[in-house]
This record gives C-alpha cells, sequence and structure tokens, in this order.
C-alpha cells in the first residue's frame, strides 16, 4: 500500500509541474498586442524622445531615420505619438548597442 502511496503522490506532482509548464509555455506564445513581437530587448517608462534620440527609464537610446514606430491600434505611427509615461517596449539594431531599430507602444501613461 506504501508504494502505491508514493507512486500516486509522485504522478501527482509530475502532472502538476508539466501542467505549470504548458500553462506558461502557452501565455509566453501570446504577444502583448496583436502583431507585436514576443519579446523585446528593452521595456520601460518613457522619459523624452525627440527624433535622434530617446530616454527609457534614464537609459539613453540612438534613434535614426530608418527607426519605426508602432501602436496598438496602428501598425506605423511617428515618435511624436509617444509621451512622457508611455511604456515601451525597444527592439535594438544589435545585441551590444543602443541604436534602436523599433519602438512599440505598450501602454499609454496614465
Amino acid at each position: 500500500m506504501k508504494k502505491i502511496s508514493r507512486c500516486f503522490l509522485f504522478g501527482t506532482v509530475a502532472l502538476a509541474f508539466l501542467l505549470l509548464i504548458f500553462t506558461a509555455m502557452a501565455a509566453a506564445e501570446e504577444p502583448i498586442h496583436k502583431g507585436y513581437p514576443f519579446v523585446f530587448d528593452q521595456t520601460g517608462r518613457l522619459d523624452r524622445i525627440s527624433n535622434k534620440d530617446l530616454v527609457v527609464d534614464d537609459v539613453l537610446y540612438k534613434l535614426s531615420s530608418s527607426t519605426t514606430y508602432h501602436a496598438p491600434d496602428t501598425i506605423f505611427t511617428k515618435f511624436t505619438s509617444f509621451k512622457k509615461g508611455d511604456f515601451l517596449g525597444i527592439i535594438l539594431k544589435g545585441k551590444n548597442t543602443r541604436e534602436v531599430l523599433s519602438v512599440w507602444l505598450i501602454k499609454k501613461a496614465d
């Protein structure tokens, strides 16, 4: 009887663990907004933005004429659509750079 109880307990714990993993994976497969990337290089609150640079959580990033801007209600927008306090997602041009490829509005400032 003890062996059956231990096997049952082990099986129950293993099943719960697997369900937790699959639930987390399913949640991670949904982007924040339709058409948005699944993962951003950086996220944070916008401190300021211009056509040449932006500051998010006190970190300066370089923008270029090829940087794209996105919002949930439109595929492409302009940098002037973003306001101080907006929560943004940023895709960088490379791993060891602060040059921005695209900026994504996650949530408007309150």
